[in-house]
């Protein structure tokens, strides 16, 4: 019985973390310029187009800052409101079509909500488990990764962008954050997510 309610618990969390996401413009960048969302949620970006072109582009356009539109993204060139929702797991990447060379530039980490099983089945990728300073996530290669520590009613206490160096091997700071039990959400660049279930004692 025990098992059936913490299933439970955990398809309520993440039916709340379901959620609509704005995305606005300050000076010559996005805030923010990077995002985590979940498959089936609605990202708004709020801005003026006609002097921003927003333009969703491929990797490897995004890290050269070439504005050449991805066949099939998202794009305005007008107005001040788009809303887009994101369909499948992936790092989506757009820019600024008049100023990416100024770094105006951001990025989408979209995820897939996981349950039980996922959680379990990733559990020895982090450790100490529990936790007290250091939280380490075993990667196993090199490149960009999001990271988002969500407590259990949904918030997120810490969110991170990182690039993972070639050992492999991801360290958060957590000793800041309160104890308790916590949900551990990643997402690579190139999309592969993850997620476990962490506690954290001081």
């Amino acid at each position: 019985m025990k098992s059936i309610y913490t299933l439970v618990f955990l398809v309520v969390v993440s039916a709340q973390m379901v959620s609509a996401q704005t995305i606005g413009t300050s000076g010559y960048t996005y805030d923010p310029d990077s995002l985590a969302v979940h498959v089936g949620d609605q990202v708004t970006f709020n801005s003026t187009f006609s002097t921003h072109p927003l333009r969703e582009v491929s990797a490897a356009d995004w890290a050269t800052s070439t504005t050449t539109q991805l066949a099939g993204g998202f794009s305005a060139s007008s107005g001040t409101t788009l809303t887009v929702t994101m369909t499948a797991a992936g790092t989506r990447y757009y820019l600024c079509a008049n100023h990416a060379g100024l770094g105006m530039k951001g990025r989408i980490f979209v995820t897939t909500p996981n349950g039980i099983q996922n959680i379990a089945s990733v559990a020895s990728a982090t450790f100490p488990n529990p936790a007290s300073n250091q939280l380490h996530i075993i990667v196993g290669k090199e490149g960009d990764m999001h990271s988002t520590l969500t407590d259990m009613i949904g918030n997120a206490v810490l969110t991170r962008d990182d690039h993972v160096s070639a050992q492999g091997v991801l360290t958060l700071d957590i000793s800041n954050v309160a104890d308790g039990a916590y949900i551990l959400s990643t997402i690579s660049a190139d999309g592969i997510s993850h997620t476990s279930r962490v506690q954290i004692v001081h």
